[in-house]
């Protein structure tokens, strides 16, 4: 039976403390990961790097690393100063999750979004190789199209290449069981194509998840959250209509579009997520009923990792005391 990995990720809304709080919980228990999403610090949560700093010196055998990192937040050189700074424990490795992101987000970055997948690529082959090998940095995509789930399984550099200067894997969102399944399928058989080796090349998922006592709004969290990515990024359309979901997406899609006052484009769009995605694209409950959650996602799904996506809505919702629902989480995940 093939041993799942699983790992936390707070959502984007989390500040410092939680984050570091969290990851002591991940350690404490021997998750597999635990990782730091990233938007824009001015907007909402840290400064990913920042906080990996501060985590990175707590011991463990907790791997670290960003959730996704934007290709059109700094430029390659930046992030490989970033990346000098983190010392994770001995005997772990340091996961760099890097993608695309949204027109708003890049823009706040100062860059604008075009040319992802050629960003993507050359950054990898950049940072691999011009980090030490003993930096033990892994570069996973965050990655919804499959023209770029392909890419990172194929081989981005001849075999005559002295470094190994290829993806290590992918991050996952948004993907029903069944849609990973079929992800996991295609990286599977790229990767015998291109005659790399599956069995270190991990697929990671993350999967939304929500404690019904931690947010009373859970349903309105998830609704608002499931809209923003299906209006915002196209690359995530195809999956979630092959995944039965085409009459939503496209109502989702025009609501947004349509709606004149740009404060209102989200909520209105949100009302459109039927109870069935909601179902699909979430594990809600108590803690010890998302695990359950999770490790039945893994068994389903073919993925290698589960990573649990805190995605709550505000972030007073990570207030000290309901933290101990993550611990529990992990106990039961260990």
């Amino acid at each position: 039976m093939r041993r799942i990995k699983y790992g936390l990720e707070l959502g984007i809304r989390a500040e410092m403390e939680p984050i570091i709080r969290a990851a002591e919980i991940a350690r404490k228990n021997n998750l597999d990961y635990f990782l730091v999403p990233e938007t824009h610090p001015k907007m909402a949560g840290v400064n990913a790097f920042d906080a990996l700093e501060r985590i990175s010196d707590r011991g463990g055998k907790t791997t670290i690393g960003t959730g996704i990192v934007s290709v059109h937040s700094r430029y390659k050189e930046d992030i490989l100063r970033e990346l000098n700074r983190i010392c994770p424990p001995e005997g772990t490795s340091l996961i760099l999750g890097m993608g695309a992101s949204t027109d708003y987000i890049a823009k706040m970055w100062g860059f604008e979004k075009k040319y992802s997948l050629s960003k993507l690529k050359e950054y990898t082959m950049h940072l691999k190789y011009n980090l030490g090998p003993d930096q033990n940095v892994r570069i996973f995509w965050g990655v919804s199209r499959d023209k770029a789930k392909i890419t990172a399984a194929s081989r981005l550099a001849p075999f005559e290449s002295v470094r190994d200067l290829n993806p290590d894997g992918v991050i996952l969102h948004m993907e029903t069981p069944g849609e990973a399944k079929r992800t996991a399928e295609m990286l599977r058989e790229t990767m015998r194509e291109s005659r790399r080796n599956y069995s270190k090349f991990e697929v990671a998922a993350i999967r939304l998840v929500y404690f019904d006592d931690w947010d009373s709004d859970w349903r309105d969290s998830a609704r608002l959250t499931i809209a923003n990515y299906t209006a915002n990024n196209s690359g995530y359309i195809p999956g979630l209509k092959r995944a039965g979901f085409e009459v939503e997406v496209d109502s989702i899609r025009n609501v947004y579009s349509q709606t004149k006052n740009p404060s209102l484009k989200l909520e209105y769009a949100s009302k459109e997520v039927t109870g069935e995605m909601l179902e699909a694209l979430t594990t809600h409950g108590r803690p010890g009923e998302v695990a359950e959650g999770l490790r039945a996602y893994g068994k389903n799904s073919g993925v290698k990792a589960v990573i649990a996506g805190m995605d709550m809505g505000k972030k007073d919702y990570y207030r000290p005391e309901n933290i101990k629902n993550l611990e529990e989480l992990a106990q039961n995940l260990h």
